[in-house]
Formats: structure tokens, sequence, C-alpha cells
């Protein structure tokens, strides 16, 4: 009678499903909420971005350029989230943020915080060396609930204009990497707005960050909203350090043959401690 039960014990373990080991991350420039836009304002697209979040399932991700308009419609869409983000104007809802969202049943937040990128990371609302605004990194400390296992995500968003700010940025973040999650596994993610032949790339690979990248459909994270024609820069990454194996990666370039959801695809990574 024991072997019987030993049997039953065995073959209900051999049926369980196994308990997901990947993270999936994604990050995502949404594109910020302005009627200038025309037919590509926020309004008449915002439904299309939360299908491409919620097909791709992320675990962790990470969005820029968003208002809180914008945020709290993100969160009325994604049921199965909670996010982290503050406006990068004043600290609390003014401006675009680098929010985090994250799949609340799987993980548990242990900390988390906002800096900005300029020579007073401390100060909200500040512009660093030649930035042509203010710019943030948003980061989040997430224990997994089935493993126990910690991680450290950070989102960030370059200015567009300032080629030093664009470098001190990098410079920054990886100081603030080594100060709030030395040793521990780190996801940095964003849209950085510089090219792999410019120097901030060499910069966080010299600072023990990998970038996900592999062979892919197309090399374009920022493309403008129309698909004739369509820009091709890769300005959006998910840099990993040496905690972690990545199994897999892409670029959404999905689209209604007439526009993209946003003017940049989003980059998705599937990544094993």
């Amino acid at each position: 009678m024991r072997f019987i039960y030993l049997f039953y014990f065995i073959s209900f373990l051999a049926c369980q499903p196994d308990q997901p080991q990947d993270i999936r991350l994604m990050t995502y420039n949404i594109r910020y909420n302005t009627p200038a836009d025309g037919p590509n304002w926020w309004e008449n697209r915002k439904e299309k971005v939360a299908s491409v979040i919620l097909k791709n399932s992320p675990d962790v991700i990470g969005v820029q350029e968003a208002l809180t308009g914008q945020i709290t419609q993100l969160d009325s869409f994604l049921a199965d989230y909670d996010y982290y983000g503050i406006g990068r104007s004043d600290g609390k809802t003014k401006g675009e943020y680098a929010a985090l969202f994250f799949k609340k049943e799987r993980f548990n937040v242990l900390d988390k915080g906002t800096f900005w990128l300029s020579e007073t990371p401390a100060v909200a609302g500040s512009v660093g060396w030649d930035a042509a605004m203010e710019r943030i990194c948003s980061w989040m400390h997430l224990e997994s609930v089935i493993s126990q296992k910690s991680f450290y995500v950070f989102n960030a968003h370059f200015d567009h204009v300032g080629k030093e700010a664009r470098k001190k940025s990098i410079e920054l973040i990886a100081k603030k990497i080594q100060q709030i999650a030395p040793d521990a596994p780190v996801i940095f993610m964003g849209d950085l707005n510089f090219e792999p032949h410019e120097p901030p790339f060499s910069i966080i690979l010299k600072n023990g960050f990998k970038d996900s990248f592999t062979n892919s459909e197309t090399e374009c994270t920022y493309t403008g909203f129309a698909v004739e024609g369509a820009a091709c820069n890769r300005i959006d990454y998910i840099f990993t350090n040496n905690k972690w194996r990545v199994n897999s990666f892409f670029i959404d370039n999905e689209n209604d043959g007439i526009f993209f959801p946003s003017d940049h695809l989003p980059v998705v990574i599937d990544v094993a401690f």
C-alpha cells in the first residue's frame, strides 16, 4: 500500500506545472499625450498600446514619456499590475514619468526610488549639463514571491539634445547602481537616445553590463508612427549585469498597416537568474 501511495504522490508531482523561472521584461516609450499628433493622439491609440503590453505579458515593464493621465489609464487597462513612478518636473505628478509596472501577484516591493539625471540627482526638477529639460531614472527592488530571489530594475529616459548629458547620465546611473544595488542582479532599461556606435554605449558595457540585443527581425526601436518610410534607429535598450542569463530577445513591430501604436517599438526579453 505504501508503494501505491508513493506512486500516486510522484505522479501528482509530475503533473504539476513547472514553476516559472524566466522573468519577462519590456521597455516601451509610449509617446506623451499631445493633440498635436493628430490621428496618433494618445486618445486614439491608448487601447493599442495597452494591447501590445497585454499580448506580451511582461512581468516588469518600464515606460517612458508617460504623463499622469496616461499612467492612470494604463493602470486601469493593466489589472494584474501595480506601478511606481513620479513626474520628473516636481517629483510628484507634473511632467513625464519613467514608471515601472510589475505583476503584483508575482513580486513583493522591497524598495523604490527616483533620482534626477543632473549634477544634483536628489533635487526634484533639476536639469543636468547640456540637457534640454529635466530627466529622471526610477528604480525598484523586487522580490519573487515564488523563489524569494530579489533583483533591481532601473528605468530611464535620456535627453534628446545634450550629448554631454547622455554621457554624464550613463556615468551617474552606473555609479548609482553600484551604490544602491552592489553585487545584486540588475536590469537597466529605457529610451536612452543614443545608438550603439556612440560613447555612452561603451561606457555602460565597461561598467559590467551587457546589451541584451540578439538577432531580430528588426533593429529599429525608434520608427516614428508611420509604417511606410519608417525611421530606423536603435535607441531603446535593456541591459543586464552578469547575474542574468538572457533566453530570448525581440522587438515587437506590431502595426495596423498604417501606424505603429507609438513612435517607438517595445523591446522584450526573457531572463533567468
